[in-house]
């Protein structure tokens, strides 16, 4: 059965949102602020960025506009600025700069600045829904990309799990997440800690390799569990044929002889530690192709636009196409520290991570700068997992994510688990830049909060609300296995709307 639809008076509009076409954002500028006919507004979802594009002679129009200078704008921010750095996730800033060029905040303009984009937000959010051909596509349009999903229910009860020992009984929860690794090729156990991940994943790897579904399963698995895994593993299956990686067995002069018994070898399991996984070199011929899909989808948005007319977003794009083949060249002028077999040579085509959440460091682009919630430190381990996931995900491997804690400290912490998972859904949403997601399903909140120093109250911006949650959550949940509880925003997310 479909989903019933969401009545338009359920969707929040956000200014900037991929769904809503370029066109009405234009015509709302338009009548926003009475300027007719005089504004090209272009979207690249390729990148999350929004560009409104205007003459000359119709920009020094807009100095004696009251719309634009006071109604919806103030004296030191227009309101056809603020409407394109909402559309771009910014957060408008005054500064006042003295005869040497130092720029000191202006509080008092700043704040004036970010009540009006509030403003027209809001009235945006409210004019979309007035005109009726247009309420009527944008509610039809929202349904169809985002409202589209009906949840599995994935029921494992008739699963006998042949070679497992007999006095081993799986609960309830655990043979549901058998049965979804099953069925599924990117999953994500986001079971309570003490919900049984650890045997579920095992069960999952020599059920699959039972019906021929995997050849070979990988464990990576934290520091300090690496032994338990290994005795866990035996107790469930103890005619089992596994290889345990240990750190001495990862030094440089025992690694290529390991990667070569992992590739040689008919393992049911070969068990390694966070540490070491990252030693399992990726071929240069896999970045090189990572970094030239994401060049050729810019290619392909660029012969798609008119470059007349979206000027500055081609030249964006072209910006961004640049650096990353100045990555292939760097990367090939670079020597091979390791010139035996890589990570896609194993053989391995089902990779279980345990405790996934040591890897949700995964840098990502924004233009979101000084917002709090928003954790974008790069980490060079989550990037080789990033790689090697997505290399499994392309030739048909599986991944399990496994962690009790997916989602502590940021909002953008789900659109990583989705980009580990969901790369072909973010892509199909066209959400697959973390502005375009945040956009849809995110808002930066301003409130006061006490000084660090006990000083008094300041005014702090944070990436901290959702929006349009259930669809979110749908989405999310598509790949999610969560215990029998189900799965709730965590608090560190704030509210939702």
């Amino acid at each position: 059965m479909q989903p019933l639809d969401i009545p338009w008076n359920e969707i929040y509009a956000r200014l900037g949102a991929s769904w809503v076409p370029a066109e009405y954002v234009k015509c709302f500028a338009e009548q926003l602020l009475n300027v007719p006919e005089c504004v090209k507004i272009a979207h690249a979802p390729q990148i999350g960025a929004w560009t409104i594009n205007m003459k000359p002679t119709e920009r020094w129009r807009l100095n004696d506009n009251v719309d634009n200078d006071t109604t919806w704008g103030t004296s030191r921010f227009s309101a056809m600025n603020l409407i394109e750095d909402g559309l771009n996730l910014r957060i408008p800033t005054v500064y006042d700069y003295d005869s040497d060029g130092k720029a000191t905040l202006n509080v008092k303009e700043t704040e004036a600045a970010r009540e009006k984009l509030y403003q027209i937000k809001e009235r945006f959010n409210s004019w979309v829904w007035e005109d009726e051909a247009r309420k009527e596509h944008l509610a039809r349009k929202y349904n169809d990309e985002f409202n589209n999903i009906r949840l599995r229910e994935y029921d494992g009860s008739h699963l006998t799990l042949p070679g497992m020992v007999a006095d081993l009984a799986l609960r309830p929860n655990q043979k549901n997440g058998v049965w979804r690794c099953l069925r599924e090729r990117m999953v994500l156990l986001a079971h309570a800690v003490g919900a049984g991940k650890t045997l579920t994943g095992i069960a999952a790897a020599m059920e699959l390799k039972r019906v021929g579904l995997i050849k070979k399963a990988m464990f990576c698995v934290p520091n300090h569990l690496l032994e338990q895994w290994a005795a866990e593993f035996l107790r469930a299956y103890p005619w089992a044929n596994i290889l345990i990686a240990g750190k001495d067995d990862f030094a440089p002069v025992n690694r290529q002889t390991l990667i070569a018994k992992m590739a040689t070898n008919n393992w049911d399991a070969v068990i390694v530690a966070h540490s070491s996984f990252g030693k399992i070199p990726v071929s240069k011929q896999l970045i090189d192709e990572h970094i030239r899909r994401q060049i050729d989808d810019l290619e392909s948005a660029i012969e798609a636009m008119d470059s007349s007319d979206n000027s500055r977003i081609v030249k964006q794009m072209e910006k961004k196409k640049k650096n990353l083949t100045a990555k292939i060249k760097d990367m090939a002028k670079e020597e091979d520290k390791d010139t035996g077999l890589s990570f896609e040579e194993t053989g391995v085509d089902y990779l279980f991570v345990d405790e996934s959440d040591m890897f949700k460091n995964l840098y990502f682009t924004t233009k979101m700068n000084r917002i709090a919630g928003l954790s974008n430190t790069e980490s060079n381990r989550a990037f080789d997992m990033y790689m090697k996931t997505q290399w499994l995900f392309h030739n048909r491997g599986r991944v399990v994510f496994a962690s009790g804690t997916p989602i502590s400290n940021s909002m953008g912490e789900m659109y990583t688990v989705q980009r580990y998972l969901q790369p072909d859904v973010l892509e199909e949403r066209g959400i697959q830049h973390f502005d375009s997601w945040a956009a849809n399903f995110g808002e930066v909140v301003t409130s006061l909060e006490i000084a660090p120093d006990g000083s008094g109250y300041r005014a702090r911006t944070r990436f901290a609300r959702f929006i349009n949650l259930p669809e979110l959550l749908s989405g999310y949940a598509e790949t999610s296995c969560a215990d029998a509880q189900g799965w709730q925003a965590p608090d560190c997310c704030g509210e939702s709307q």
